[in-house]
Protein backbone atom coordinates (compact mmCIF):
# COMPACT_ATOMS: atom_id res chain seq x y z
CA UNK A 1 0.00 0.00 0.00
CA UNK A 2 1.53 3.27 -1.14
CA UNK A 3 1.43 6.71 0.34
CA UNK A 4 -1.00 9.29 -0.89
CA UNK A 5 0.18 12.86 -1.38
CA UNK A 6 -2.09 15.82 -1.96
CA UNK A 7 -0.10 18.61 -3.55
CA UNK A 8 -1.00 22.13 -4.58
CA UNK A 9 1.32 24.29 -6.65
CA UNK A 10 0.78 27.92 -5.72
CA UNK A 11 2.27 30.92 -7.44
CA UNK A 12 5.38 32.45 -5.93
CA UNK A 13 4.21 33.91 -2.63
CA UNK A 14 2.28 30.79 -1.62
CA UNK A 15 -1.31 30.82 -0.46
CA UNK A 16 -1.09 34.51 0.36
CA UNK A 17 -0.74 35.18 -3.38
CA UNK A 18 -4.12 33.55 -4.09
CA UNK A 19 -7.53 35.23 -3.98
CA UNK A 20 -9.30 34.63 -0.68
CA UNK A 21 -11.91 32.28 -2.19
CA UNK A 22 -9.30 30.10 -3.90
CA UNK A 23 -7.16 30.03 -0.75
CA UNK A 24 -10.17 28.77 1.22
CA UNK A 25 -10.72 25.96 -1.29
CA UNK A 26 -7.10 24.80 -1.00
CA UNK A 27 -7.23 24.95 2.80
CA UNK A 28 -10.47 22.90 2.84
CA UNK A 29 -8.96 20.35 0.44
CA UNK A 30 -5.91 20.00 2.69
CA UNK A 31 -8.12 19.46 5.75
CA UNK A 32 -10.01 16.74 3.89
CA UNK A 33 -6.72 15.13 2.82
CA UNK A 34 -5.58 15.08 6.46
CA UNK A 35 -8.73 13.22 7.51
CA UNK A 36 -7.85 10.63 4.85
CA UNK A 37 -4.30 10.39 6.23
CA UNK A 38 -2.74 11.76 3.05
CA UNK A 39 0.44 13.78 3.24
CA UNK A 40 -0.05 17.33 2.04
CA UNK A 41 2.41 19.69 0.43
CA UNK A 42 2.06 23.28 -0.61
CA UNK A 43 4.62 24.01 -3.30
CA UNK A 44 5.48 27.29 -4.96
CA UNK A 45 6.50 27.57 -8.56
CA UNK A 46 6.05 29.38 -11.81
CA UNK A 47 5.91 26.15 -13.82
CA UNK A 48 3.35 23.74 -12.38
CA UNK A 49 4.50 20.70 -14.36
CA UNK A 50 8.18 21.10 -13.50
CA UNK A 51 7.36 21.75 -9.85
CA UNK A 52 5.24 18.58 -9.68
CA UNK A 53 7.87 16.50 -11.48
CA UNK A 54 10.57 17.60 -9.05
CA UNK A 55 8.34 16.80 -6.06
CA UNK A 56 7.48 13.40 -7.52
CA UNK A 57 11.15 12.57 -8.06
CA UNK A 58 12.11 13.73 -4.57
CA UNK A 59 9.37 11.59 -2.99
CA UNK A 60 9.62 8.60 -5.36
CA UNK A 61 6.03 9.05 -6.53
CA UNK A 62 5.05 6.47 -9.15
CA UNK A 63 1.53 7.62 -10.08
CA UNK A 64 0.08 11.11 -10.42
CA UNK A 65 -3.61 11.99 -10.59
CA UNK A 66 -4.43 15.54 -11.58
CA UNK A 67 -7.45 17.70 -10.88
CA UNK A 68 -8.38 20.79 -12.79
CA UNK A 69 -8.91 24.34 -11.77
CA UNK A 70 -12.41 25.69 -11.43
CA UNK A 71 -11.29 28.86 -13.19
CA UNK A 72 -11.53 29.38 -16.95
CA UNK A 73 -8.31 28.84 -18.88
CA UNK A 74 -8.17 32.48 -20.03
CA UNK A 75 -8.32 33.65 -16.41
CA UNK A 76 -5.43 31.36 -15.45
CA UNK A 77 -3.47 32.68 -18.42
CA UNK A 78 -4.01 36.29 -17.36
CA UNK A 79 -3.63 35.86 -13.60
CA UNK A 80 -1.59 32.65 -13.23
CA UNK A 81 -2.67 29.30 -11.88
Amino acid sequence: RGKCYVVFVAPVGGLAALPKDQRAIVENDFRLAATLEADTALLEGRDIALTLIQYARDHQVTQIFLGRSGRPRWEEFLHGS
